[in-house]
């Protein structure tokens, strides 16, 4: 699994540094408008546009956002259900190894299976979401392929029924791998974020344009739009990536598991 190409890493810096850029750039953005509007001779029209001029532009803003938001959220819970379906893949694997476990050639299929998993566990914690999930490891992969030999190997043995849930499980956890990466590596995307800041602009510099009668009224109203635009924002973007952020999905059940098998 690859990053995609539209995707923007500052959705991976920590949440205040996130809310603190989201916040600089709205600040500036309407600083810079109120300057062009009210000082920049020659730049507002001669006539002021009547109130409901900026609605609009505001509500084609809210629309847009609430389409990133819902893409946001819906990623996020895929993030958790892949996570949740992987945990139990893994956990069931392992009792399947548990069950191997007696007898002398059944306990080295079983010492096998558990070093599969440990190994996978291993490098799936360090080499992706160590890495936030945005890239897959080729470490982890050959480990589950390995896991899938000796379960292939094993159906031909006369714990056929046992090998046949292993290979299963096998299957599942490499589909859940998959969803948990397809969810990391595709966040952020630039023109989505390009086209929210540039309706934010329009809708802030309708305000302005609304009050250029009255310069003093557009500082608290341009100031009051930016700020409410703003947490919208940062709400949006600390959600942007399912495993960044302030409410990111963390692999407590995957440690949870690779610490009881040690």
């Amino acid at each position: 699994m690859v990053t995609s190409d539209a995707a923007v890493s500052i959705f991976l810096q920590p949440g205040w540094t996130l809310v603190g850029l989201v916040a600089l750039l709205c600040a500036v953005i309407t600083a810079a408008l109120w300057f062009a509007l009210f000082r920049w001779p020659g730049v507002a029209p001669a006539r002021t546009p009547q109130a409901a001029y900026h609605v609009s532009a505001t509500a084609l803003f809210a629309l847009f956002l609430s389409f990133t938001a819902s893409d946001a959220w819906r990623r996020s819970d895929a993030a958790y259900a892949a996570l949740l379906r992987e945990a139990s893949e893994l956990s069931t694997l392992a009792q399947v190894a548990d069950t191997m476990a007696e007898g002398r050639e059944r306990g080295v299929a079983a010492d096998a299976l558990r070093g599969v998993l440990r190994d996978y566990l291993g490098l799936t914690l360090r080499e992706e979401w160590g890495r936030r999930n945005v890239t897959g490891s080729d470490s982890a992969s050959l480990a589950l392929d390995r896991g899938r030999g000796l379960a292939l190997a094993g159906l031909a043995g006369p714990d056929a029924a046992l090998w046949r849930v292993a290979y299963e499980r096998i299957e599942g956890a490499n589909q859940a791998r998959t969803a948990r990466l397809v969810a990391g590596g595709v966040y952020g995307d630039a023109l989505r974020w390009a086209g929210l800041l540039l309706l934010f602009t329009v809708g802030s510099g309708a305000i302005g344009l609304a009050h250029l009668d009255r310069p003093r009224a557009a500082v608290p109203a341009m100031a009051t739009y930016a700020a409410a635009a703003c947490v919208a924002l940062c709400v949006v973007a600390l959600n942007e990536h399912p495993y960044a952020g302030w409410d990111a999905t963390t692999p407590d059940r995957l440690e949870q598991l690779l610490a009881r098998l040690g």
